[in-house]
């Protein structure tokens, strides 16, 4: 529908079926390559969930649409083979990846953003992290 119809800032169902159309015909026309890029606004969720919406989150349906489901890091900007072995590298410490963080280069390539990305895997990669973390509590310390 044309969205100049629906009062601003009042959703309703119906402006909830206009952007979920509007959504899926922007995700459409990104995978088939008519456009190179989506800028999307908040949407209301409860209001896109009473209509079957399935998602958390606007990232989430085009995550789903285009097939991927790790994509932090290919939100940066990173190519998928930089972004996957990257966050692999991370996780099990083993130091290079392909492309900018791989063995001919070095993560010093990477954004503070996909650094701070690669950060929080190497981080979930040590389960041992976690008897620190309980260290620093004060209630581990008041027993």
């Amino acid at each position: 529908g044309d969205a100049t119809d629906y009062p601003v800032a009042q959703p309703t169902d119906a402006t909830a079926r206009t952007a979920a159309a509007a959504l899926e015909e922007a995700a459409s026309l990104a995978l088939t390559g008519e456009i190179d890029a989506i800028v999307t606004a908040p949407i209301h969720k409860a209001r896109m969930y009473a209509i079957g919406f399935k998602f958390p989150g606007q990232t989430e349906f085009f995550a789903t649409r285009a097939g991927v489901q790790d994509f932090a890091m290919l939100l940066t900007g990173l190519d998928f083979d930089s972004s996957m072995s990257a966050v692999l590298a991370s996780i099990n410490n083993t130091a290079h990846g392909f492309g900018p963080p791989g063995a001919v280069h070095n993560f010093h390539a990477l954004t503070a953003q996909q650094t701070w990305i690669c950060t929080a895997a190497m981080l979930l990669g040590r389960l041992e992290i976690f008897s620190v973390i309980v260290l620093f509590r004060p209630a581990y310390w008041r027993k």
